[in-house]
């Protein structure tokens, strides 16, 4: 499976776009690892290095950068797909996922 798509792409603000929006930021796509626990949700992308911004809940919740690559090698690195990408996901507020 294909972490980001095209079309997906195209709806993801670039970086710094939903700068000081806070809470009311959008997050327009998420991944998750159903072994791991972890969440990743994307509110800004650049297209041009794959450099995602968003929220990411793992040992800790925090807003930070991350790259579609990295999650791409772990998947690679395990054989199989220890994350994927929300294939259900409606875009919403940064409020309604913290």
């Amino acid at each position: 499976m294909q972490l980001m798509t095209d079309a997906i792409a195209k709806t993801i603000p670039n970086l710094y776009e939903q700068d000081g929006l806070g809470d009311n930021a959008t997050i327009f796509a998420h991944w998750f690892s159903p072994y791991t626990g972890w969440d990743w949700y994307c509110m800004e992308y650049d297209p041009t290095n794959g450099v995602c911004f968003g929220l990411v809940k793992g040992m800790a919740n925090e807003l930070g950068y991350w790259t579609v690559h990295e999650l791409e090698e772990v998947n690679e690195s395990y054989g199989f797909p220890l994350i994927e990408r929300d294939l259900y996901w409606t875009p919403c507020k940064l409020a309604d996922v913290r």
